[in-house]
């Protein structure tokens, strides 16, 4: 009978540290790699910022595609119409009321206005997603897993991890909700 003889010590192989583009593309290829690399480096704003200011960048694009088209424009203003005459039949409304109510809409939630307030509610709820993700990510490592990281690595993997939603068009303002 052959005795094998022990295995030899594995060293761990120090990968050189790889560029924001690399680990934005990794993040869809090898996540576990990119994640390795944020938790032995050290903290780093962009891990988070350039995700989220491509997913805000996506979103307002988004909003400019969709509400560019008239056929979703006269859409919502038939729903509009639609409303209002109901409250005209309920007697609630006179004809002249609801007139002016639908023409005062135009003015102030024309498709000018819906593409300011839809950029900027992107640009707010990405920031809000981003900075729940990461205190949820960090409060279940520290309670939970009792991980000694910081909250600025909890940043950097949700921002890293939100990159994926890019593809969607942006974490919450995407077309699905």
């Amino acid at each position: 009978m052959e005795i094998a003889p022990p295995p030899l010590p594995v060293e761990e192989v120090q990968r050189p540290a790889s560029s924001l583009a690399g680990r934005l593309l990794n993040v869809f290829a090898a996540p576990g790699d990119v994640f390795d690399e944020i938790r032995t480096s050290t903290p780093s704003t962009a891990n988070w910022l350039v995700p989220l200011l491509l997913t805000c960048l996506v979103g307002i694009g988004y909003v400019f595609a969709v509400f560019s088209q008239e056929s979703i424009l006269q859409s919502m203003r038939e729903t509009q119409e639609k409303a209002m005459q109901k409250q005209v039949d309920a007697r609630k409304l006179t004809q002249q009321q609801a007139d002016q109510r639908l023409e005062l809409a135009q003015q102030f939630a024309g498709p000018t206005m819906i593409k300011v307030f839809g950029s900027v509610g992107v640009v707010v709820v990405n920031l809000v997603m981003l900075f729940f993700v990461a205190l949820v990510v960090w409060l279940v490592g520290k309670l939970v897993f009792n991980g000694g990281f910081s909250y600025l690595k909890a940043m950097e993997v949700a921002g890293l991890a939100g990159a994926v939603n890019i593809l969607g068009g942006s974490w919450p303002c995407c077309s699905r909700w």
